[in-house]
This record gives structure tokens, sequence and C-alpha cells, in this order.
């Protein structure tokens, strides 16, 4: 892609995201049409396939235009699937959840070279997030593809969104992780009997151990996560006889649900 056709994509994505539904602009519809789903799937895997072939997202000075435009795709399917459950089911129809997770690999994989590319996957995560809030089968799609069959722990689209180095992104994973265990005791169960699952389970550990602060929203998001797993009998099955970081964080949850919850029995 030239320089000129990657500009003329981003000036098409900046206006498809002034011009996404939000509580800011009232005069825009909420539910968006099966037409513009499409172009966005289109624009998405134009700019996806230029990264895995004509831009070299460590050395190309067009990376942060083609960031850019990803973000704003990102940041219209996070407004639109926000704003009205049935764009979720739209969008999912357009192949929408595929591109996100894409784009959520390619640009975190870059995040430190480029802050345009930070930006983009939390934009990313929130975007994903968005869409599975309250969409119990992409939830469960998500589990089982992410978590049960991963082939390769690190690979997981979870994972990546824990380990990126921005707050933002962190705080979509988490989300994402509260939203799809919540209520939920199989998949609950999934994520403390799988490999990536227990991997998974155990960074959430280990970031609420090293967490200070704790009146912090991420610190609160944590517990959150880690009292439903407590709550349903599931945090023995994460507990090893190693001593680990995650160990410590796992521990310190359960001591501060007991101190809540003086009559409980865990």
């Amino acid at each position: 892609m030239d320089a000129q056709k990657l500009h003329s994509i981003r000036h098409e994505c900046a206006t498809l995201k002034d011009g996404s539904p939000h509580p800011s602009r009232p005069q825009i519809p909420v539910v968006v049409g099966q037409e513009t789903w499409s172009r966005i799937h289109a624009l998405f895997r134009e700019l996806l396939a230029s990264a895995n072939s004509n831009i070299d997202l460590d050395i190309d000075p067009l990376a942060a235009v083609w960031s850019d435009a990803l973000t704003d795709l990102c940041m219209f399917v996070r407004n639109a699937a926000a704003m009205d459950q049935s764009n979720q089911a739209a969008a999912n129809s357009a192949d929408i959840v595929s591109d996100i997770i894409s784009t959520i690999r390619v640009s975190l994989r870059c995040e430190m070279t480029y802050p345009e590319a930070k930006k983009c996957g939390a934009a990313a995560g929130q975007a994903l997030s968005n869409m599975a809030t309250n969409n119990k089968p992409l939830q469960r799609q998500l589990m089982e593809s992410e978590i049960r069959d991963c082939k390769s722990p690190i690979e997981s689209i979870y994972v990546y969104l824990l380990a990126s180095t921005n707050s933002k992104t962190n705080m979509a994973g988490l989300m994402l992780i509260l939203n799809t265990i919540k209520d939920d005791d199989s998949l609950s169960k999934l994520l403390c009997t799988t490999e990536t699952g227990q991997m998974l389970a155990g960074r959430v550990g280990e970031m609420f151990g090293e967490s200070n602060d704790d009146e912090a929203d991420e610190k609160t998001m944590l517990y959150v996560i880690l009292e439903e797993i407590i709550q349903r009998g599931h945090l023995t099955l994460l507990l090893t006889t190693d001593p680990a970081l995650e160990a410590y964080g796992l521990l310190n949850a359960l001591a501060v649900y007991c101190n809540e919850n003086p009559g409980s029995l865990v």
C-alpha cells in the first residue's frame, strides 16, 4: 500500500470514528447498518494485510498512520457496541471480532516502538470488551478458543491484554475476564483448570499482589475477579506447592475476602 492510499484510508477511518454512535452525538442513530459494518471489515482487512506484507512496523514511517487508522476503526466498534447491543450481533456477523483480535495482536507486538500502537491496543481491547459485555455466546466462544483450545498460552488474547505496558489495555482485559466469569460457574472453572487459564488467573493474582494502591480502580477490578473465583470454590485449583508471586497475590486476596466475609467458608 502506497502512502497516498494509506492516508486516504486513514481519512475514511477518522470520518467513521467521528460519526460513530456516542452520547455526545445524539443526532447520530445508535444502530449501525450492515453496509457500514461490511465497509469497516473491509478496511480492517486492508490495513491488517499491509501489516503482514509491505509495512515494516519497526522502521516504516507510515506505521504511525497505519496505527491511527486502526485505532479509529476500533473506537468506532467500541462506541457502537456500548451504545446498542444489536450492534454486537451485526458486527459479529461481519467478522469484526476476528478483526479486533488480529489488531490487538499486531499492535501490542510493537507498542514499545510506537506510542500510536499502544493507543491502538487499548482501543482494540476496549472494543473487544464492549463487544463481549452481556454477550454470553461471544464470551463462551472467546473462552473456548483463547483459553481451552489455545495451543500456546502466551498467544492467548487475554494474555496479550494483561501483558501490555498500557494500564488502559490491562483494564480492558480485566473487564473482559470479569464479564465472562461473573455468575458463570462453568467458565470460571474453565479459567482455573486449563493451562492458559491458570497462567492468566496467576497473572491476575500477581498483579493484585504487586499493587500497593488499595484505592486504584485496577486493584479493585483485580479483587472482584479473584473474589468471583474464591466464592465459587475454585481458588484451590490455582494454588500449588511452589511459592510464587501469583500465589502471594491469590492468598492476599483470600485474606481480604475472609476479612470482609468473616462467617464464610472457602
